[in-house]
């Protein structure tokens, strides 16, 4: 019976010491039971098992462990709210400069709806022009103050803006109204010296007046800076202290017209033709684009450096020289022919 209950109260304390062992915090004593335990009990003693159990607790689970695993679970998710945060930002801002974008286009619309309706106004205006001019009395084609001041403040009423080509905007600034109302004086045989007047005080930047002939046309004092004006034909045109800077004027052909005073700077003029020019030395080049123009002296660029002493010669001596090319002939609308032997080219020593 002794035995018995001795055999019970072992077996009570070995559960007891188990429990104890598998609850130990120690780290120290901890270790020393996890690699002893083969040596200190038996290998299906519960201890053993009480020992691994212990450590993996320890390891898992201590509240040093928890802590960690706590604040990297909340840094992870901080992390990835603010991820989330940014994400939703950026769309916004996506959003936002869509939205922009749309009032933008929405503006310029808007404007272009509102200087559309200006044509109505120079409807008005040419049709009170073309009484004037067709006044058989008025035989030296002259205009009325009155109708003088709304040419002037119309033209100068029609801004440049963007508009719609193509399901996009345009990337310059440019007013179809001036234009059109351009090219109607133009067309008019206004006397010389009022259209000249009127162009003096008018504004007709930012044109668009590509591929047009205006043969013998009278554009003196005309203030046409950053117009589009390729391709036009200035055949034998009076264009005395015109304004032609920031434009595009490539293409262009100059026979025989009176570029005293007129102003270049800053322009392309790629591929233009100048053909027995009157020049100046208010004459203004500086800056200008003048690859594959086309010349029929030899001794162009020394002509008008030394000669005419042009506003800029430095800069097209300095950048540009003169090459012999087969000769180019072209026709005017009145079948004369000019024939081109020369062309300025950008120096190859540069």
């Amino acid at each position: 019976m002794s035995k018995s209950k001795t055999k019970k109260e072992n077996k009570k304390f070995v559960e007891l010491e188990a429990k104890l062992i598998e609850q130990e915090h120690r780290l120290f004593t901890l270790v020393w039971n996890f690699f002893n335990r083969n040596r200190k009990w038996e290998k299906d003693d519960i201890r053993r098992s009480a020992a691994v159990k212990a450590i993996f607790w320890r390891i898992l689970f201590s509240p040093a462990i928890i802590a960690i695993g706590a604040g990297g679970f909340l840094g992870f998710l901080s992390i990835f709210f603010l991820w989330k945060q940014n994400d939703l930002l950026a769309n916004q801002n996506k959003l936002i400069a869509n939205q922009n974008s749309h009032i933008k286009i929405q503006t310029y619309l808007t404007e272009s709806n509102r200087r559309s309706n200006q044509m109505f106004v120079m409807g008005d205006v040419l049709s009170d022009l073309n009484d004037e001019l067709s006044n058989k009395k008025n035989t030296k084609h002259t205009l009325s103050t009155t109708l003088s001041g709304r040419i002037i403040g119309l033209s100068r009423a029609m801004s440049p803006y963007k508009y719609m080509v193509n399901d996009s905007l345009t990337k310059k600034y440019i007013s179809p109204e001036r234009s059109q109302l351009l090219i109607s004086l133009l067309a008019s045989d206004i006397d010389s010296l009022q259209i000249s007047y009127l162009f003096s005080v008018s504004n007709f930047s930012h044109s668009d007046i590509q591929n047009i002939q205006i043969n013998n046309g009278v554009l003196n004092n005309v203030i046409m800076n950053n117009s589009n004006l390729r391709n036009v034909d200035f055949d034998r045109c009076l264009m005395m202290n015109a304004n032609f800077e920031d434009s595009d004027i490539r293409d262009s052909n100059f026979t025989e017209s009176d570029l005293d005073g007129l102003s270049f700077r800053n322009s392309d003029l790629s591929k233009a033709k100048f053909y027995d020019n009157i020049y100046s030395g208010r004459t203004n080049f500086t800056n200008t684009i003048l690859d594959s123009v086309l010349v029929v002296t030899p001794d162009w660029i020394e002509f008008v450096r030394d000669t005419i002493k042009v506003i800029g010669s430095n800069y097209i001596e300095e950048n540009y020289e003169i090459i012999n090319i087969d000769a180019i002939t072209l026709f005017d609308d009145q079948s004369n022919s000019y024939c081109y032997d020369y062309m300025i080219i950008r120096r190859t020593d540069k």
